[in-house]
Protein backbone atom coordinates (compact mmCIF):
# COMPACT_ATOMS: atom_id res chain seq x y z
CA UNK A 1 0.00 0.00 0.00
CA UNK A 2 1.36 3.44 -1.39
CA UNK A 3 0.69 6.50 0.64
CA UNK A 4 1.10 10.11 0.23
CA UNK A 5 0.92 13.62 1.39
CA UNK A 6 0.78 17.08 -0.19
CA UNK A 7 1.04 19.84 2.04
CA UNK A 8 3.25 22.95 3.69
CA UNK A 9 6.95 21.03 3.99
CA UNK A 10 6.91 21.93 7.50
CA UNK A 11 4.04 19.66 8.13
CA UNK A 12 4.20 17.47 6.28
CA UNK A 13 7.79 16.47 6.80
CA UNK A 14 7.45 14.20 10.07
CA UNK A 15 5.02 11.55 7.41
CA UNK A 16 8.31 10.28 5.42
CA UNK A 17 9.68 8.76 8.49
CA UNK A 18 6.74 6.68 8.54
CA UNK A 19 6.49 5.29 4.97
CA UNK A 20 4.93 8.05 3.24
CA UNK A 21 5.56 9.74 -0.18
CA UNK A 22 5.22 13.61 0.75
CA UNK A 23 5.12 16.26 -2.03
CA UNK A 24 5.69 19.24 -0.35
CA UNK A 25 3.83 22.26 -2.25
CA UNK A 26 3.82 25.89 -1.88
CA UNK A 27 1.03 27.06 -3.76
CA UNK A 28 -1.58 25.74 -5.79
CA UNK A 29 -0.35 24.90 -9.28
CA UNK A 30 1.91 22.80 -7.39
CA UNK A 31 -0.41 20.86 -5.20
CA UNK A 32 -2.27 20.25 -8.73
CA UNK A 33 0.78 19.27 -10.21
CA UNK A 34 1.67 16.30 -6.57
CA UNK A 35 -2.77 15.36 -7.60
CA UNK A 36 -1.42 14.96 -11.24
CA UNK A 37 1.69 13.00 -10.42
CA UNK A 38 -0.36 10.68 -7.71
CA UNK A 39 -3.28 10.01 -10.18
CA UNK A 40 -0.47 8.35 -12.15
CA UNK A 41 0.81 5.97 -9.37
CA UNK A 42 -0.57 3.40 -7.66
CA UNK A 43 -1.45 4.91 -4.25
CA UNK A 44 -3.67 3.80 -1.78
CA UNK A 45 -4.58 6.86 0.33
CA UNK A 46 -3.43 10.37 0.06
CA UNK A 47 -3.72 13.16 2.72
CA UNK A 48 -3.62 16.91 1.56
CA UNK A 49 -4.02 19.82 3.84
CA UNK A 50 -7.02 22.03 3.95
CA UNK A 51 -4.34 25.07 2.86
CA UNK A 52 -4.39 23.73 -0.71
CA UNK A 53 -7.30 21.07 -0.62
CA UNK A 54 -10.06 24.04 -0.83
CA UNK A 55 -9.43 25.59 -4.71
CA UNK A 56 -8.59 21.97 -5.61
CA UNK A 57 -12.02 20.16 -4.48
CA UNK A 58 -13.17 19.20 -8.01
CA UNK A 59 -9.41 18.32 -8.95
CA UNK A 60 -9.41 16.25 -5.85
CA UNK A 61 -12.61 14.16 -6.81
CA UNK A 62 -11.81 13.87 -10.34
CA UNK A 63 -8.32 12.09 -8.78
CA UNK A 64 -10.12 10.16 -6.42
CA UNK A 65 -12.59 8.56 -9.10
CA UNK A 66 -10.13 7.84 -11.98
CA UNK A 67 -7.40 6.49 -9.91
CA UNK A 68 -9.18 5.06 -6.80
CA UNK A 69 -7.56 6.48 -4.10
CA UNK A 70 -9.12 7.55 -0.83
CA UNK A 71 -7.90 11.84 -0.57
CA UNK A 72 -8.28 12.93 2.59
CA UNK A 73 -8.49 16.26 3.53
CA UNK A 74 -6.52 17.27 6.81
CA UNK A 75 -5.92 20.21 8.80
CA UNK A 76 -2.63 22.41 7.76
CA UNK A 77 -1.03 25.05 9.08
CA UNK A 78 -3.23 27.77 8.18
CA UNK A 79 -6.34 26.71 7.35
CA UNK A 80 -8.38 24.20 9.43
CA UNK A 81 -12.31 24.70 9.14
CA UNK A 82 -12.21 22.50 5.59
CA UNK A 83 -10.94 19.39 7.24
CA UNK A 84 -13.31 19.27 9.96
CA UNK A 85 -16.63 20.08 7.65
CA UNK A 86 -15.44 16.96 5.75
CA UNK A 87 -15.67 14.37 9.09
CA UNK A 88 -18.16 15.67 9.81
CA UNK A 89 -20.57 15.11 7.08
CA UNK A 90 -18.44 11.40 6.91
CA UNK A 91 -20.01 11.28 10.78
CA UNK A 92 -23.81 12.39 10.13
CA UNK A 93 -23.77 9.35 7.13
CA UNK A 94 -21.86 7.01 9.39
CA UNK A 95 -23.88 7.22 12.67
CA UNK A 96 -26.87 9.23 11.12
CA UNK A 97 -26.57 12.27 13.61
CA UNK A 98 -23.98 15.33 13.93
CA UNK A 99 -22.11 14.13 16.89
CA UNK A 100 -19.56 17.16 16.21
CA UNK A 101 -22.71 19.61 16.55
CA UNK A 102 -22.38 22.29 18.86
CA UNK A 103 -24.92 22.40 22.20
Amino acid sequence: MKLAIIGERDFIWGFKGVGFSTFPVGDTSQAERALDEIGKGDYSLVYITETFAKALLEKIDEVSRMAKVDITIIPGIEEKKLGLEKLRKIAIRAVGADIFGES
